[in-house]
């Protein structure tokens, strides 16, 4: 202590891993403290600042904000068949919505091989999405599982004779927070 100031460095010791990033901020508070000389002493206190860009800079509080971030994928798979014709390579979608107006993601079908026809989408869902909003749209918390339902649709043209099919298929998938940085897909 110098002077009847006791000063002392608060700063988070969590690691960063398993989808959080621990607040790095260091704060000092100082306590000071006077000889009543009547046998007690009294401690006023704390003062607090927090250290940004090279400096203490006064703050009224020591407040560490962590963020957890996780996110995970999820893949729908499908066949597309030709008759009459050889197979090209068509495009298929995922959409948000049942009009199918908002596209996610996409993919092509195999053209030749053992796997012909098939196609593979795959689709990211991060932590933001498992958001708990009060009636005001903010976010209060997050969910540890969510139901999500998305929609498959070729989106290729009618063309080269071929006729695209206008079949909308629905896709539903839990995604579940494991609290380690990912999510999982429950059911697929």
């Amino acid at each position: 202590h110098e002077n009847g100031q006791f000063v002392y460095y608060v700063k988070e010791t969590t690691s960063d891993g398993d989808g959080l990033t621990t607040d790095k901020s260091i704060y000092r508070m100082t306590y000071t403290a006077t000889d009543q000389k009547n046998g007690t002493i009294n401690v006023t206190g704390p003062e607090i600042a927090k250290w940004n860009s090279g400096n203490f800079e006064a703050a009224t509080e020591a407040v560490f904000e962590n963020q957890y971030t996780a996110r995970g994928s999820f893949k729908v798979s499908g066949i597309k068949k030709v008759e009459g014709n050889n197979l090209s390579a068509f495009t298929f979608g995922l959409f948000a919505d049942p009009e199918c107006k908002t596209e996610l993601t996409r993919a092509s079908n195999e053209t030749s091989g053992a796997d012909a026809g098939k196609f593979t989408i795959s689709h990211t869902v991060t932590i933001d999405e498992l958001a708990v909003e009060d009636q005001d749209g903010n976010i209060t918390g997050y969910s540890k599982s969510k139901d999500f339902t998305y929609y498959l649709k070729e989106i290729a043209e009618d063309g080269d004779g071929y006729d695209v099919s206008d079949a909308v298929y629905e896709v539903k998938v839990t995604m579940k927070d494991q609290g380690d940085g990912t999510l999982v897909p429950s059911n697929q």
